[in-house]
């Protein structure tokens, strides 16, 4: 996993950035860049260590492609979830959409050099103006936007910045069902709820999505998943 230190941006720009933002905010965006960070660099290889969905896998529907390993392990699923039933239809849940970034392999290998000894660029870190050449453009951010709005989820906010790449959104458990072609399962008490199938994105935005926060709640269940909602 890469280091969040190693893709840090310039001291002095940073705190020119986020000198009028709340500490509460800083530390919200910076977990959500590493991992989104996690995300991208992750989805190429075959599983997150907390996210192994051992579930039989279902093809996806025409037209669409699934975000492998993004749902809960299911030990942790079937003792959160033991005695539920599907979510309700009208139960907000707010999700933050991440995109991934351009040149992943690039970007990859300059962080691992920035924290080799050996290299040459140890030590370094990206300038803004680097992390800007790994930003998608936002005609990708617009093409996520109109994905979601048209099954009615409302638009949040969106952060374009370096590193954090988002789009935060807000829709009841119905339509992001709908939207995601899943389903999302809350335990008897209505206290925990999650995705039980791996969210599956329209082809052409295959690669632009790098994943989703905010589909269960179980950051604070037992020892799962320690980032899972979306703020």
């Amino acid at each position: 996993m890469i280091s969040y230190m190693a893709v840090s941006v310039d001291a002095s720009t940073a705190n020119r950035t986020f000198k009028s933002r709340a500490a509460s905010t800083r530390q919200t965006r910076v977990v959500f860049a590493a991992l989104i960070l996690c995300m991208s660099a992750c989805s190429k290889t075959s599983n997150w260590s907390h996210l192994s969905s051992q579930t039989p896998e279902s093809p996806p529907a025409p037209g669409r492609v699934s975000l492998k390993n993004s749902i809960p392990d299911l030990k942790l699923r079937e003792a959160a979830l033991a005695g539920g039933h599907p979510a309700p239809p009208d139960m907000p849940i707010t999700v933050c959409a991440g995109l991934t970034m351009l040149n992943q392999d690039e970007f990859d290998r300059k962080a691992a050099a920035f924290m080799d000894r050996t290299s040459s660029l140890f030590g370094s870190r990206f300038t803004t103006q680097e992390l800007q050449t790994f930003a998608r453009p936002l005609s990708d951010y617009d093409a996520v936007e109109r994905f979601l709005r048209s099954y009615g989820v409302k638009i949040l906010s969106v952060d374009s910045e370096p590193l954090v790449h988002s789009i935060r959104a807000k829709g009841t458990a119905a339509q992001w069902e709908e939207a995601l072609n899943l389903s999302i399962s809350q335990s008897a008490d209505g206290k925990w709820f999650a995705n039980t199938s791996e969210p599956q994105i329209p082809i052409g935005l295959n690669g632009v999505i790098a994943g989703f926060v905010g589909l269960d709640n179980f950051s604070g269940y037992g020892s799962g998943p320690r980032i899972s909602s979306c703020v």
